[in-house]
């Protein structure tokens, strides 16, 4: 599942953590991606090992088996990394030079790290955003995916046919509806607080539920709409729709992987060019179907990122 709605404030987590555990499972290098016979013409030849760090998250996964596979296709040679924690422990490991690159969102850079005033208006803002205070700090961000990981209200096809709904605003065409979501969608301007005071959905009834239930209690009719993300696996199978979000209630939040600059130097053009291609071709849809081949289908990351990349010719 995707845990953008789990985040905690910055300041929490880094207390939390305190010196930042990096989880490389088995014996060292155990998750160092090489393959053997890599032609001496390729661009990562003789090039330094990368640690490339991710999340536990299942879109995190994908997106550092996505990312590796691709470079080690043009002959990097890249140790994965998982992250015991948060954005905030994968932040602290970049600084610390403990890890090279990993899939950045910009929402969660600008909201945790660069604390914007105001919400960004864009995509393009959003990343703008983050990019500015990635360079100040020595750190680069490559170009941004098409998808973005972001918050929804979503309901069954049939209900949504049933009263004419297209957009989260049209919910307020309705004498009432249940709205399922995790606890903390209570009190968030991106969940029940940004409904109730943009769109003015005053006939909205909140049912808290756990993380992660909410598609199971929207196709048993414990409550008409919940609170999904745009690139939730479920979505891949049909019989959902995702309401659109006019007022942006929800945000921007594009992958984009941050990069050591002093990595970019060693690693060479070529290296970039791999991240942005990968990058490139990662829709909606595509995260979603990887997605749900982990989630639904219970299929290695690993397996689900190799077969994309060898699918567009990445690999």
């Amino acid at each position: 599942m995707t845990k953008r709605r789990l985040e905690c404030p910055l300041a929490l987590l880094l207390a939390a953590a305190g010196a930042v555990a990096l989880a490389a499972c088995g014996t060292p290098g155990a998750n160092t991606i090489e393959k053997p016979g890599i032609q001496q013409t390729s661009p990562g030849k003789d090039k330094p090992v990368v640690t490339l760090g991710y999340e536990r998250s299942t879109d995190e996964r994908v997106l550092g088996h996505l990312y590796g596979q691709a470079l080690q296709a043009k002959g990097y040679r890249v140790r994965l990394r998982p992250t015991v924690g948060s954005p905030a422990a994968l932040d602290k490991a970049l600084a610390s030079r403990q890890i090279d690159l990993y899939p950045g969102y910009t929402g969660v850079i600008d909201r945790q790290l660069a604390k914007v005033a105001a919400p960004p208006t864009s995509p393009q803002q959003a990343y703008q955003a983050a990019a500015q205070l990635e360079k100040k700090r020595g750190f680069t961000m490559m170009h941004p995916t098409l998808f973005q990981d972001v918050g929804r209200v979503a309901t069954t096809n049939t209900f949504a046919n049933a009263h004419g709904l297209l957009t989260t605003e049209d919910l307020g065409k309705l004498p009432s509806f249940t709205f399922g979501a995790p606890p903390e969608a209570r009190t968030s301007f991106d969940g029940l607080v940004g409904m109730q005071q943009v769109y003015r959905l005053t006939n909205v009834v909140f049912k808290a539920l756990p993380a992660g239930q909410q598609y199971q209690a929207l196709d048993r009719g414990q409550v008409d709409t919940i609170e999904a993300f745009t690139i939730d696996g479920q979505l891949a199978r049909g019989g959902y729709l995702l309401l659109s979000d006019p007022k942006a209630i929800f945000g921007f939040d594009n992958e984009a992987p941050v990069v050591s600059d002093p990595v970019l130097t060693e690693e060479g053009p070529q290296f970039v060019d791999t991240l942005n291609t990968v990058s490139a071709q990662l829709t909606d849809q595509a995260m979603q179907t990887m997605d749900a081949a982990v989630d639904l289908d219970h299929q290695d990351p690993a397996a689900a990122a190799g077969k994309f990349l060898t699918d567009k010719g990445l690999k």
